[in-house]
């Protein structure tokens, strides 16, 4: 079976892509900065703290949840870093780190939610809820990021967009010289 990927040209359908990804990424370091905060309180507190990371809970200790944030912040850092630049690499980088933390997250709250009983049914339900939403908004930044790598293969480093031009008259694609398609014809009102 033949399955497509969704292309995104805007991000949350009013930014373009790559100011949309960067956009996501400065949230991600903030938010990531924030939690090594956290994390550092409870490290020196020294209380039974719970990993809430990607909307997915799991019991881990303070100080492991500390170097996670941390690397999630060299990471995020390495996607601003390959999206303002252009460069592939940095973002596949951070596409595979995303992939992978994906799926040792959610193999880790499935471990965790059928290894302890004792949880209420509406407490499994709320927390089934939360990492449902946490899923999903990964999976948007993740095909994000995949077509920011599509789009900066097809057009190279030093291709800029006409962002009016594009949202005006739809997917239209630059030529190989960087021209428009002269067959645009502009539409009078």
């Amino acid at each position: 079976m033949y399955c497509d990927c969704p292309q995104f040209q805007r991000c949350c359908f009013c930014l373009p892509l790559r100011r949309g990804v960067l956009v996501i990424a400065y949230l991600k370091i903030l938010f990531s900065a924030f939690m090594v905060g956290v994390y550092s309180y409870e490290v020196h507190v020294e209380s039974n703290t719970e990993l809430l990371y990607q909307g997915l809970s799991v019991r881990l200790p303070a100080e492991a949840c500390v170097f996670i944030y941390c690397v999630e912040c060299v990471f995020a850092a390495i996607l601003i870093y390959g999206t303002h630049k252009r460069i592939t690499r940095p973002v596949k980088v951070y596409y595979y780190f995303s992939i992978c933390t994906l799926v040792s997250s959610v193999l880790m709250q499935i471990v965790d939610i059928f290894s302890i009983n004792s949880h209420s049914s509406f407490f499994i339900f709320e927390l089934g809820l939360l990492c449902f939403t946490g899923i999903c908004i990964q999976l948007y930044l993740l095909l994000l990021v995949w077509n920011l790598l599509k789009k900066l293969d097809v057009d190279g480093p030093h291709v800029y967009d006409n962002q009016l031009h594009q949202f005006i008259n739809g997917d239209l694609k630059l030529e190989s010289n960087g021209v428009y398609n002269p067959s645009t014809i502009p539409v009078e009102v």
